[in-house]
């Protein structure tokens, strides 16, 4: 759904929506062995050892997502967004997980004290924060399922092919970023200058288990990390005719990362 309204000097849009994606993956897996005749292979029904295994997995994620856009005068900007995702990935307890953010600009260059400053075609100061998720890790992490074709002491078994979490949760991340972007000299000269604060909480990777959980390792929520730095980017049009256009563009950036929890 989507609704724009324009009056006056002011801009408003605004847009919401729900959405639903569901992931599913199957697989067969046959093997014979021990054939009466090495050189011919019939058919695999005339192994002595034959194996077929199947499985597969499903996930699906709900989401519902809206975002308003409002502008006066082309010169202050704000944006909202935010998403309410449910992930199948996750256990009862866990699944919803909800994801806000925001961003301001002011367009400088359109200010009065500005007018005669002929060299300035554009300049803009802009802000944002948002927090995003993520549940890019394997499905049903969260409960015990079982594999028959396991042996123990010449009898057939099941056994465990995941070490269960139950608490797994969303990863998310929050980022916060500064930014000034120009435009000088008849738009010869464009770049930006910006600070960036990237925080992920909560990471889902795998951790090793004792052995006698039947497994090796777990999917959890192990670990906080923060990255942070400045971009700087410029680009020149050194030559610009008919015949001839030549740019030049130069990006920086440093960037300092911190482990800021780990629980591996």
């Amino acid at each position: 759904l989507t609704y724009s309204k324009n009056f006056n000097r002011h801009n408003l849009n605004t847009v919401a929506g729900v959405s639903y994606t569901q992931n599913k993956n199957e697989f067969i897996n046959t093997s014979a062995s021990n054939f009466p005749d090495d050189e011919v292979m019939v058919t695999p029904g005339a192994a002595s050892n034959v194996s077929l295994i199947s499985g597969g997995t499903i996930s699906g994620l709900s989401s519902y997502f809206w975002r308003a856009n409002y502008n006066f005068d082309n010169k202050y900007y704000l944006t909202f967004t935010g998403r309410a995702d449910k992930s199948t990935k996750f256990g009862p307890e866990n699944r919803w997980g909800y994801f806000p953010s925001g961003a301001l600009a002011w367009r400088v260059s359109k200010e009065n004290f500005l007018k005669d400053v002929d060299f300035i075609n554009d300049l803009k100061v802009r802000s944002s924060y948002g927090k995003t998720g993520s549940a890019n890790f394997s499905d049903f992490q969260y409960d015990t399922f079982f594999n028959s074709g396991s042996f123990y002491n010449n009898n057939n078994g099941v056994v465990s092919n995941t070490i269960p979490n139950p608490a797994i949760r969303w990863e998310t991340t929050t980022q916060l970023d500064l930014a000034v972007d120009y435009s000088l000299w008849d738009r010869r000269i464009n770049g930006s200058i910006g600070f960036f604060n990237k925080k992920t909480s909560d990471q889902i990777l795998l951790r090793d288990v004792i052995l006698e959980t039947g497994g090796s390792s777990q999917y959890s929520n192990i670990g906080d990390f923060l990255n942070k730095g400045f971009e700087f980017q410029i680009g020149v049009d050194l030559i610009s005719n008919d015949k001839f256009q030549w740019t030049s563009e130069l990006n920086l950036t440093t960037i300092k990362s911190k482990v800021l929890k780990l629980n591996g």
